[in-house]
């Protein structure tokens, strides 16, 4: 910490600082209308692919194959913020302030299946690398991973571990996020 801000940078300031670059990208980005118009292309493309890796055929507007166990979509901050105020997330991931989005840090959405009962659920996680081990540029890994921060869905998760949220729940939440005029498909 003696190298950051020319030695005039604490933790304390850090976090400070930190939470003033959260706050103004929320502010900038979390407005209904800006929030909307900017997420709804990659929300839709998101929950088509969902919807796509629970069956067997291919769904107009999806990425991806049928069949596919993973998706990954690379953005930005400035994809993640929009996207997380257009479903009403928040989360506080350890180091940061709240809705903070870290270098590096990932919005994932998971789709558990009961095989009992065969009811899906969606299971939502924030990944981000804390800021004392970005700053000793610790390399990530199965011994040493991100922080894995549980996200709570307004008017759909559950108190329950992990915050599972009904699959036809999360869909019909996640559909009416959407503005269909900023869609554009894929396919």
């Amino acid at each position: 910490m003696k190298d950051v801000g020319w030695g005039r940078v604490d933790e304390t300031a850090m976090l400070r600082l930190m939470n003033m670059r959260a706050n103004f990208i929320s502010q900038v980005q979390r407005t209904p209308f800006t929030a909307k118009a900017h997420s709804s292309n990659l929300l839709s493309h998101i929950l088509r692919s969902m919807e796509q890796s629970t069956g067997t055929q291919s769904v107009p507007g999806s990425l991806g194959s049928p069949g596919d166990k993973a998706l990954m979509i690379l953005g930005h901050d400035g994809d993640i913020v929009p996207l997380a105020a257009g479903l009403n997330l928040s989360w506080i991931a350890e180091g940061y302030g709240a809705g903070d989005t870290p270098p590096g840090s990932a919005l994932v959405f998971e789709i558990w299946r009961d095989t009992t009962t065969g009811k899906r659920a969606v299971h939502t996680w924030m990944l981000t690398e804390t800021p004392q081990k970005m700053r000793a540029a610790v390399p990530l890994s199965l011994k040493d991973p991100p922080t894995r921060t549980p996200v709570y869905v307004p008017g759909c998760s559950v108190a329950a571990e992990g915050y599972p949220c009904d699959w036809d729940a999360f869909r019909k939440l996640a559909d009416s996020a959407i503005d269909h005029d900023y869609v554009a498909n894929t396919r």
